[in-house]
């Protein structure tokens, strides 16, 4: 569990309770303090008093009752609008509980391990049951989800071995993975496609291959329902089909093409992401919703289609792209995509691993581009921005967008040079560029973010400037070639698995201010034969110098050496004491 960062506000009737909103006068239900114990049946109240105030309890706050061992029966007011994740998570002693009709949120693992609660009444106000909410409610026989309901959570209901009957109400806009694995009802169906009513879970068994057939009259196919069939090669959805929930086919290799049939109102969030043989996608006109990053990861996308008479999206000018009519952003695209100068945004991961995506022409509408937008474009050679546009920039035809503000490199390519006005390169700025030979960072560079090199498999050599005092998770991760690497004289922190697997790499010296070498930091570089430390004082994460070379040599020039795992050497490296100026 979790500490608690909330203050402790007061204990009044034996519950402790934090004021949420001075103003208005609100507490939630806080956590027990050690050396105290809940016992027997609890009645939360409506309303406390406290310091010639009174406060509304809306809220049972995160694990306020987690592992209470000694609770039998909970009474909740018909203030509560929300039970926090782990509010009564591991309560194994739990036999009853009355959820009043003003709930309208059930977190995540709320009642996890409730072992002994034979049923549950959901109330008519609630709209979110959390992931794992009822995990293992193993004496739960039977759940009437209200039609309040639009979110079932991941694994919702997942070991609730007695679980036999339940309906799934038309409200519901997502079900997540594994929500009704393992119970009684999932148990005694036979292998194959699972259906739950007018809901197709997914399946059951050993993953489908080949041509996916969803039958008729099926509404919804639910969250994950296939995600991860790398066998499936196409699907076909009859015409009833509303709704295709959140990751639905994430991650279906082997899918080239889907025909998405004029019933389907939403995509969700993921439902198509790194479908990697994905060659063709029609958007019909019915469409009004498509999630987050749904056709992230997509790199063999050559054509993507909307159908005219959509309201919602378009893809102007035969774009080859998904454009939010209403805002102009471009939402997904692919390989032979051009950016319509009306666009005014490029969504997050919009163009995510587009690995054969060469050349892009960012216009003078553009005012935004989230993250990861081009990330992951291995073949990228061509970047040009608009001279006209007024937040982003390729100066010096750097082959680069920069966020001309902050003078921040956002994304690169194979062909790119960093000009000397960039100040920070941004998380995955060059990520996946497997091409990318070598590269000048200039000294104006301060901060060059996470993953920011990841992939550049074929860069050699590389000087972090001395303005640069971190070096972030995996920003040089898998660069195999990587031989020659200087550090910032200024460097204070090397990152999580910053050069994992870098291979190449023969020597490192860490200079004299670095205090912490992160966790997998040089895991798994194999050439390396001495790496020098200066500092006076390091800390060194688990996994540090893990599956370096067995007879590498560590020169320090300090005992105050703190390592925080058992993996942080191979065996039986050397950990050898030097005079500083012995080091190199």
């Amino acid at each position: 569990m979790k500490e608690q960062k909330n203050k402790i506000a007061f204990r009044t009737g034996g519950l402790f309770y934090n004021i949420t909103d001075e103003t208005a006068k609100t507490v939630e239900v806080l956590h027990r303090r050690n050396g105290f114990e809940y016992k027997g049946a609890i009645h939360i109240p409506s309303t406390v008093s406290y310091k010639d105030s009174t406060y509304t309890v809306t809220g049972i706050g995160e694990s306020a009752f987690f592992r209470s061992l000694g609770i039998t029966a909970i009474s909740i007011p018909n203030t509560v609008t929300k039970i926090g994740k782990s509010a009564f998570n591991a309560c194994f002693n739990l036999k009853e509980i009355f959820i009043p009709n003003s709930v309208t949120h059930i977190g995540e693992e709320a009642f996890n391990c409730c072992w002994n609660i034979p049923e549950i009444t959901l109330p008519d106000s609630l709209i979110e049951i959390g992931d794992k909410a009822f995990l293992s409610c193993s004496m739960l026989t039977e759940i009437k989800i209200p039609h309040s309901v639009t979110k079932i959570g991941n694994e919702a209901f997942r070991a609730c071995r007695n679980l036999t009957g339940f309906a799934i109400p038309e409200s519901v806009t997502e079900i997540g993975r594994d929500a009704f694995y393992n119970t009684d009802w999932f148990n005694r169906q036979e292998e194959g496609i699972l259906y739950l009513g007018n809901y197709c879970l997914g399946y059951k068994g050993n993953k489908p291959t080949g041509t996916l057939q969803i039958k008729e009259g099926t509404r919804a196919i639910a969250g994950y329902a296939f995600a991860d069939c790398d066998q499936l090669t196409s699907v076909i959805i009859p015409n009833s089909v509303t709704r295709i929930l959140n990751g639905a086919f994430e991650g279906c290799g082997g899918l080239t093409g889907i025909a998405i049939p004029n019933s389907v109102s939403i995509i969700g969030e993921g439902t198509f992401k790194k479908c990697r043989q994905l060659t063709y996608l029609t958007i019909p006109r019915s469409v009004t919703k498509i999630g987050e990053k749904a056709f992230s990861g997509c790199p063999q996308l050559t054509s993507i289609i909307v159908d005219d008479e959509n309201k919602t999206y378009d893809s102007r000018n035969n774009c080859n792209a998904i454009i939010e009519t209403a805002t102009n952003t471009l939402i997904a695209g692919c390989k032979n995509s051009t950016i319509p100068d009306s666009v005014t945004r490029i969504e997050s991961e919009a163009f995510y691993n587009c690995s054969e995506l060469t050349t892009i022409t960012i216009p003078r509408s553009v005012t935004t581009i989230g993250e990861k937008a081009f990330s992951g474009c291995a073949q990228l050679a061509s970047i040009i921005v608009d001279k006209e546009n007024k937040t982003y920039d390729s100066r010096n035809n750097c082959n680069a967008i920069i966020e001309t503000a902050t003078n921040t490199l956002i994304a690169g390519c194979k062909n790119s040079t960093i000009p000397d006005s960039v100040t920070r390169i941004e998380s995955e700025a060059f990520k996946g560029c497997k091409d990318l030979t070598q590269i000048t960072i200039p000294n104006s560079v301060i901060e060059i973010g996470k993953s920011a090199f990841s992939g550049c498999s074929s860069l050699t050599e590389t000087i972090i400037p001395d303005l640069v005092t971190e070096i972030s998770n995996e920003t040089f991760y898998q660069c195999y070639n990587l031989a020659k690497i200087t550090l910032s004289k200024s460097l204070t922190r090397i990152g999580r698995k910053a050069f994992y697997w870098c291979t190449a790499l023969k020597q490192v010296s860490v200079p004299d201010y670095v205090t912490e070498i992160d966790c997998g930091a040089f895991e798994g570089c194999s050439g390396i034969d001495t790496i020098s430390i200066h500092s006076p004082k390091i800390h060194l994460g688990d996994g540090a110098f893990w599956r370096c070379k067995d007879s590498i040599l560590i020169k320090v020039n300090t005992l105050d050496i703190h390592v925080s795992g058992p993996y942080t050497f191979p065996e039986p490296a050397r950990v050898l004491f030097y005079h500083k100026e012995y080091l190199d």
